[in-house]
């Protein structure tokens, strides 16, 4: 059995590109690798983020357990993740600047009447990791030093402290992967199939300017819109017969991207008769992607870290594949040369990942 490689060059088309935000089209491609992208982007990009709180002191209304899955949410600034090793797989004893990094959050309220605690009062330990990265250690984000932010109103807050009340904890950050948890994960990301609108021309002129006008109100999206006028270049999607067109009578597709198959304009155009008047399918080969980062990542940086990590996906299966090919036809040859009746020879499988 041969498998031919499929002649198919997707590319990616940015919309939009913010902070922490970024749309893109992916153009040419397929569901499976559409969703191979986002489940590396939700799964397979690695991060920083705090796995061990050592309580030393905590007066405060929390729990310690409550305080520390606080902590463990906050993102930490993961740019330089790929330069620290998994701890699991460190070649130290227990931690090191390799594998980890080490902060300590110690506030006391004695002044005022309250203290909120934020993400601006972890410190890093000067102990540990300071003296190598320098500038560059990884700090909770959004980073005090950096930006702008007032400590008192822009930071994560953690806990609040009334007067008398303190917490002192050591905490340590260590790499991780969002499939082990969702500490781990850096961003949010979700893609939408482009909808394809089609109206039947034919029976588009039979109906009256109040029915077109009802299936646009008919959209609780409000992807039509009834100008009352036809256009003079009405574009066709692609029919040899240009039965079916996107605008007809007046009746246009302004916010396609905003339908979710709700079917309400199919079911009200039957009520009308015309069950056939209007075909919306989603194109399976144009994906409307969305990034939102928690921050600890540029959007732009995690679609390239994304598409690197299953690049090697995809050489390490080929690899395995070749290696197991290779094995199995040794052991057919062998059977070749054995007394007897002669093995049957099967079919090579071929797969071209490139």
């Amino acid at each position: 059995m041969d498998w031919a490689p499929r002649q198919i060059k997707p590319s990616i088309e940015v919309v939009d590109l913010r902070k922490d935000r970024m749309d893109f089209i992916l153009l040419n491609s397929d569901v499976s690798t559409a969703n191979a992208i986002r489940r590396v982007i939700l799964s397979e990009i690695p991060s920083l983020a705090i796995e061990i709180v050592t309580v030393l002191e905590n007066t405060s209304v929390l729990h310690d357990e409550y305080i520390s899955h606080r902590l463990g949410l906050l993102p930490i600034d993961s740019t330089l993740a790929s330069e620290f090793e998994f701890r699991d797989r460190c070649q130290c004893t227990d931690k090191c600047a390799k594998c980890t990094v080490d902060y300590t959050l110690d506030v006391s309220c004695n002044d005022s009447n309250s203290r909120l605690v934020t993400h601006f009062d972890i410190v890093p330990d000067d102990t540990h990791s300071k003296s190598i990265y320098g500038k560059n250690l990884p700090m909770p984000i959004p980073r005090a030093d950096v930006t702008n932010f007032n400590g008192a109103t822009d930071g994560i807050p953690i806990v609040k402290l009334k007067r008398g009340q303190s917490i002192n904890m050591k905490l340590t950050a260590s790499k991780g992967l969002g499939k082990f948890h969702a500490k781990w994960i850096v961003a949010n990301v979700n893609y939408k199939m482009e909808p394809r609108f089609s109206f039947n021309s034919a029976l588009m002129e039979q109906l009256s300017s109040d029915e077109k006008a009802g299936i646009a109100a008919s959209c609780p999206r409000n992807v039509f819109k009834y100008t009352g006028v036809r256009s003079e270049n009405p574009s066709f999607l692609g029919h040899s017969d240009k039965t079916f067109k996107l605008d007809a009578g007046g009746l246009q597709v302004v916010n396609k991207l905003e339908c979710i198959y709700c079917d309400e304009c199919i079911n009200y155009c039957r009520e009308l008769g015309h069950k056939d008047l209007i075909r919306i399918q989603p194109d399976e080969s144009k994906f409307h992607f969305t990034i939102e980062s928690t921050g600890s990542i540029p959007p732009e940086k995690i679609l390239e870290i994304a598409l690197i990590v299953l690049e090697k996906k995809l050489q390490d299966l080929q690899s395995n594949f070749t290696e197991a090919q290779s094995r199995t036809l040794g052991s057919t040859t062998t059977a070749h040369h054995r007394e007897g009746p002669r093995a049957p020879q099967p079919s090579t499988p071929y797969i071209d990942l490139d």
